[in-house]
C-alpha cells in the first residue's frame, strides 16, 4: 500500500501494455462509493464525486505537470458496484518537501526551488484557466515522475470555482465519460454544469488554508490554491540556506506561521497577519457582508485592524509579532524577487493575491513561461527513487 486518505486507498501494481506486452508500474486508487448499508443517497453522492474527479482528470489529460490517468474501472455492474478504481502513472515516493539531498536535511539550490514552483504553478494555471479549483494543494499531493517532473495529484476535492472561472463546465462530455456515467446509473451532472453558488467550508489541509478559508467562507476562488502554493514556496525557500546553520531551518508550515496545536481561528489569523500584513478595509467589509465575523473574538481582532487602517489610510501591519514574512526567510533571500513573489502569493486580500498565471510571469518580467522543465536527478540527489 502506498497511502490512504479520506476517500480511498492507493496501492502499487503492474499493468501489462497491450502493444508490447511489457509490464509497467502503476498506482491504483480505490474509492468506495459509500459505506456498507449507508443507503442510496450516500451511494449516489459517492458516484457523483468519482464522476467529477474523472471528468476533471480527463479535462487536464496530457498536461505535463498533472498526474496521468491511465484508466478507470468499477468492481461490478449497475447498483451492485461498491468502488471505483483509478489507475494512474506510478510516481516517486518523495514529495516536494522531502527531496533527498544526501543523508541529512541539507540546503536546496535556488534553481531547484524555482523549477519546482514553476511546474506547480503551471499545473495550477491550467486548472484555473478552465475554472477548476484543486482545494487540497499540499506537499503530499505534489510528487515526481521518474524523470524528475513535478506532478500535481489527488483531485478528489477539486471543484468548479465560485466566481473566477467560466460559467459552465468547459467543453462537452466526450463519449467515454458519458459511458462512465451510464455505467454508474446516476443522473449526469450535465454538459453545461452551473457553478455552485456556495462551496464547501474548511477545505484544504489546515496549515495551508488562506484567511478566507480559515474564516469559513463559501465564496472563494482560485486564490486559495495560490495561497497554499505560497506556503509551500515559503517552506522551500527556507531550505535555501546560504551561510546559515542547518539548525535554523523552519521546514513546517506550523513553524513558519507560529501555529500551535489546537489554535483558534483568531490565533491563526493573528499569526497570518503578523507575517503577511493585515487585510485591507474592502476585504474586511466583504467578510462582514458574507457573515464571517460573527464571533466576538474575530470582530475584536479586525476592529483593531480597521482602526489601524483608518490611522494609516492603507494596509497596516499587525503589531502581533516582530517577525515579518521576509524575516522568516534566509537572510540571503530577503531582498530578492523570490521574496517579492512570496508576498504577492500570500496576500491576505484574495482579490489582490496574484494568480498562478501572473506568478509564472514574475520570474524575469518578460512574460515568458519558464515552467514545465523537469529537475535533473543530480539536483534531486541519489535518494531519488520510486515508492512502493
Amino acid at each position: 500500500m502506498i497511502g490512504q486518505g479520506s476517500f480511498g486507498t492507493v496501492i502499487s501494481a503492474e499493468q501489462r501494455e497491450e502493444k508490447t506486452s511489457n509490464t509497467v508500474p502503476v498506482a491504483i486508487k480505490k474509492t468506495a462509493l459509500s459505506d456498507v448499508g449507508s443507503g442510496q443517497e450516500a451511494w449516489q453522492q459517492g458516484a457523483l464525486r468519482n464522476i467529477r474527479e474523472l471528468r476533471i482528470l480527463r479535462l487536464l489529460a496530457g498536461h505535463p505537470n498533472v498526474v496521468h490517468l491511465k484508466g478507470a474501472y468499477t468492481d461490478g455492474e449497475e447498483r451492485t458496484m461498491a468502488a471505483v478504481y483509478f489507475v494512474f502513472e506510478h510516481l516517486c515516493k518523495d514529495s516536494v518537501l522531502h527531496i533527498p539531498v544526501g543523508q541529512h536535511v541539507e540546503p536546496l539550490q535556488l534553481k531547484c526551488v524555482a523549477s519546482l514552483m514553476q511546474q506547480l504553478l503551471c499545473a495550477l494555471a491550467a486548472l484555473h484557466s478552465v475554472g477548476v479549483l484543486h482545494r487540497d494543494v499540499k506537499p503530499d499531493n505534489i510528487l515526481f515522475d521518474e524523470e524528475g517532473r513535478v506532478k500535481l495529484l489527488d483531485f478528489g476535492m477539486a471543484r468548479l470555482s465560485y466566481g473566477d472561472g467560466p460559467g459552465n463546465f468547459p467543453g462537452k462530455l466526450n463519449g467515454d465519460v458519458k459511458d462512465d456515467i451510464q455505467a454508474l446509473k446516476v443522473e449526469p451532472l450535465g454538459e453545461s454544469e452551473q457553478i455552485q453558488r456556495t462551496l464547501t467550508r474548511n477545505v484544504t489541509t489546515p496549515c495551508y488554508r488562506a484567511p478566507e478559508i480559515v474564516l469559513g467562507s463559501q465564496k472563494y476562488g482560485s486564490g486559495i490554491d495560490v495561497w497554499a502554493a505560497g506556503v509551500i514556496f515559503a517552506q522551500l525557500l527556507c531550505r535555501c540556506i546560504a551561510n546559515e546553520e542547518p539548525s535554523n531551518f523552519k521546514l513546517s508550515a506550523q513553524e513558519i506561521f507560529g501555529y500551535r496545536e489546537g489554535a483558534s481561528t483568531k490565533d491563526i489569523l493573528t499569526s497570518q497577519f503578523a507575517l503577511t500584513g493585515s487585510p485591507r478595509q474592502e476585504t474586511i467589509e466583504r467578510w462582514r457582508t458574507e457573515g464571517l465575523l460573527k464571533r466576538r473574538s474575530i470582530r475584536k481582532l479586525l476592529c483593531g485592524v480597521e482602526q489601524a487602517n483608518l490611522e494609516k489610510d492603507g494596509r497596516a501591519d499587525m503589531p502581533c509579532s516582530e517577525h515579518t514574512l521576509r524575516e522568516v526567510l534566509p537572510s540571503s533571500l530577503r531582498q530578492t524577487l523570490a521574496a517579492e513573489l512570496l508576498h504577492e502569493m500570500l496576500c491576505p486580500d484574495a482579490d489582490r493575491r496574484c494568480t498562478a498565471e501572473n506568478a509564472l510571469q514574475h520570474r524575469d518580467g518578460t512574460g515568458r513561461r519558464a515552467g514545465g522543465l523537469p529537475l535533473s536527478k543530480s539536483i534531486l540527489g541519489a535518494g531519488f527513487q520510486h515508492g512502493g
